[in-house]
């Protein structure tokens, strides 16, 4: 497999089995995801980066801040895999396993946060005198990376690190991970077969398939093309402004970027104001030709069809709402009976995020 990717940030180059992939990383500025299905080089290349097999590489080449890290020891390089795979030691409790790695880990001194704000962070205080064996597998997860932040490494390589972990807790880590990039300049790349997960917390997105990149470039960009060309959900990332909570009815109320007329609802969290974009779901919006104050749906944008695309199961409507995409999922009936077409404005119409 040969990898070549670069950045004024982090360069990356190695050979196995005549595969190939290159591409760009800004793990310095963006949360870096790697989409691809099962099989298509992510876990590998996480691996390699982390100093885990990299014997069994032809050719392998590391630079990362200026230095070469081929040749050193996985425990001494400045990235820490975080997987599914990842083992807890069994003998220990919970708190024992973190107290081990703050105790043993070469960089931990030089961490600003503390133990006690992982634990608040990650959710696992109720956790701590739990056995090893006694935890499930979404409990693990989040020991996992809880033990992996008190390494001290400024990279993190996760891969499918929350698969076991319920959406809500997801969403709840992500905006983790945008906080912990911009308090303390941490850096992560994370890797999943999940394009929802992916369209949560990232910036940038490289899609790759069979060792050979498809596709890379901003988050909001390449959602909506994977959305469009692959069997994922039809989703879209809508740059918005943090306006006001309505404790009243537990929402948040944002204002769609560029624009202070153009208001969306989400559901009330305590990261909303950290927020720079909501996912929307393409199966859950619908197309109305006019506004209407009689609907359940709060959410209303008025949009303009940029295209009409049969799919096997189902229409795709390209819309585009002050400048940015919005796709929704809707029947080959539906369009056929309203006539929708490219040019027409209408209104996108969900319920609260």
């Amino acid at each position: 497999m040969n990898f070549e990717i670069t950045s004024s940030h982090f360069k990356f180059r190695a050979h196995k089995n005549g595969l190939s992939l290159k591409g760009q990383i800004p793990v310095e500025t963006d949360i870096v995801g790697i989409f691809g299905s099962s099989g298509s080089g992510k876990s590998t290349l996480l691996k390699a980066v982390a100093g885990i097999h990299s014997a069994s590489f032809e050719t392998l080449n590391i630079d990362y801040n200026q230095q070469q890290w081929q040749d050193v020891n996985a425990v001494d390089r400045p990235f820490v895999i975080v997987s599914d795979k990842t083992h807890l030691f069994p003998h220990l409790d919970v708190q024992q396993n973190l107290d081990f790695v703050v105790k043993h880990g070469k960089k931990t001194s030089n961490i600003p946060y503390t133990l006690d704000d992982v634990i608040h962070w990650c959710g696992i205080k109720h956790l701590l005198q739990r056995a090893i064996n006694a935890l499930s597998s979404g409990e693990k997860q989040r020991i996992i990376f809880a033990r992996a932040l008190m390494s001290g490494k400024p990279v993190m390589l996760l891969d499918e690190a929350f698969s076991a972990i319920d959406w809500h807790s997801r969403d709840q880590f992500a905006s983790l991970l945008r906080k912990l990039k911009r308090d303390y300049k941490m850096q992560f790349v994370m890797v999943s077969h999940s394009l929802k997960e992916l369209a949560m917390c990232c910036d940038h997105i490289v899609w790759i398939e069979q060792g050979e990149v498809v596709s890379q470039g901003p988050s909001k960009k390449l959602v909506t093309q994977i959305s469009s060309t692959n069997n994922q959900p039809t989703l879209s990332q809508l740059s918005v402004k943090f306006d006001a909570r309505l404790a009243q009815y537990q929402l948040t109320r944002w204002q769609v970027e560029g624009t202070e007329k153009l208001l969306l609802f989400s559901h009330i969290s305590d990261s909303d104001e950290e927020l720079e974009y909501l996912v929307i779901d393409g199966s859950k919006v619908v197309i109305n030709k006019e506004s209407s104050q009689s609907s359940s749906m709060v959410n209303q944008l008025p949009a303009t069809i940029q295209s009409v695309e049969q799919k096997q199961n189902y229409v795709l409507i390209t819309l585009t709402v002050n400048g940015q995409t919005i796709l929704a999922e809707i029947s080959a009936m539906s369009q056929e009976r309203m006539a929708l077409d490219a040019g027409q404005t209408v209104y996108a119409q969900f319920k609260v995020v």
